[in-house]
């Protein structure tokens, strides 16, 4: 099974599907390399991702997974966590399924 190149984003709101990606303060999506997913026979797994600020970004409300094009192939809601100064981070752990990480 091949897993295309995919991007890890951060949201602050969702709205039915419709994510407002997180900016400024030295946010930025990272890059999900294919090689790095480790593969079961029902889920995949990726090694936890840490997003960097550099000042008050605000609320994060959840993370989604895009394709390269932006159309969204898994999300999760969290815990609203609050970005409030230069130094703050945010480690995320991602675990889908296969048809999720291939469909399309």
């Amino acid at each position: 099974m091949t897993i295309p190149p995919l991007m890890l984003r951060l949201y602050s709101r969702d709205r039915d599907g419709l994510f407002d990606e997180m900016g400024g303060f030295g946010y930025r999506a990272i890059d999900l390399e294919p090689s790095k997913w480790s593969q079961g026979e029902a889920e995949a797994a990726y090694p936890p991702q840490t997003f960097y600020f550099t000042g008050p970004a605000g609320v994060v409300r959840g993370w989604y997974v895009t394709k390269k094009d932006g159309e969204v192939v898994q999300s999760c809601a969290c815990s609203p966590v609050e970005i409030k100064s230069h130094g703050d981070k945010l480690r995320v752990a991602i675990s889908m399924t296969i048809p999720a990480l291939t469909r399309g």
